[in-house]
């Protein structure tokens, strides 16, 4: 049967669900992964898929890959306070692997003050969604997500309204193939008493805003994302290099 289009990738699904495994504990640092051969039978999906699976494990630094001695598992579970490395689109949206968006409303509004950042006349129609993220195996939300989505066009727009769908027609929607650049814009703000009981925390906590604009090859934004993460449970590290072209 062929995938929906708000259906992830397989062997994103598949490294989700290795990650999770890590983050509860039921597997453990050098606890061996199943081969290539033993994901495709367990899963019915090709060689190629479960290679993808295993690849995205490694590049995110979950596991070690050794020619002769199998996958295992490299590092522990992520503490509470997570550390998101980001060096390319690609390892921003592994972030969903690692954690758990949990969506609980959604509605059909106008843009309004929301437009011009997603290059919409005030009044035209936007998919907004509401959630919180979770680490896998957290009890309390890493960050809470507000995401704007210029109304799209059936069935993609009938999925993101969907409770039973809206995670997984979000994941497809910002698929990295469609993506041409993600611009963040960062900032420190302390959270009103809504955010705050939302995220369970006191009025006034200081907080990070990560405000994301995810454009398509076509130039247009096809999503405006913005998270708020309390004080002491999100790292955004980063490393910075000299171009190696560059002159000393």
């Amino acid at each position: 049967m062929p995938r929906s289009a708000a259906t992830p990738p397989r062997y994103r699904e598949i490294a989700a669900r290795f990650a999770a495994e890590v983050a509860d504990g039921s597997r453990r640092v050098g606890d061996l992964l199943p081969t290539e051969n033993e994901i495709c039978r367990a899963y019915g999906v090709s060689r190629h898929t479960a290679r993808e699976a295993l690849r995205v494990l490694e590049r995110d630094g979950l596991v070690e890959r050794r020619q002769g001695s199998g996958t295992r598992v490299a590092r522990p579970a992520a503490p509470l306070a997570q550390r998101q490395p980001v060096r390319t689109i690609d390892d921003l949206l592994q972030y969903g692997n690692a954690t758990r968006l949990v969506v609980d409303q959604r509605r059909l509004t106008r843009a309004a003050a929301r437009a011009e950042a997603l290059g919409l006349p005030a009044g035209a129609e936007v998919v907004h969604l509401s959630g919180l993220r979770y680490a896998r195996g957290r009890r309390e939300p890493l960050g809470a997500t507000e995401v704007w989505v210029p109304r799209p066009g059936a069935p993609a727009g009938d999925a993101l309204l969907d409770p039973a769908q809206a995670v997984a027609a979000l994941v497809a929607l910002l698929d990295p193939a469609g993506l041409l650049r993600v611009e963040q814009a960062f900032s420190a703000e302390n959270l009103g008493a809504r955010m705050a009981r939302r995220l369970g925390v006191a009025p006034g906590t200081a907080a990070l805003r990560i405000e994301r604009r995810y454009v398509g090859h076509a130039g247009s934004v096809l999503a405006l994302a913005i998270t708020t993460h309390p004080a002491g449970r999100f790292a955004y590290p980063s490393v910075l290099e000299r171009d190696p072209a560059a002159k000393a």
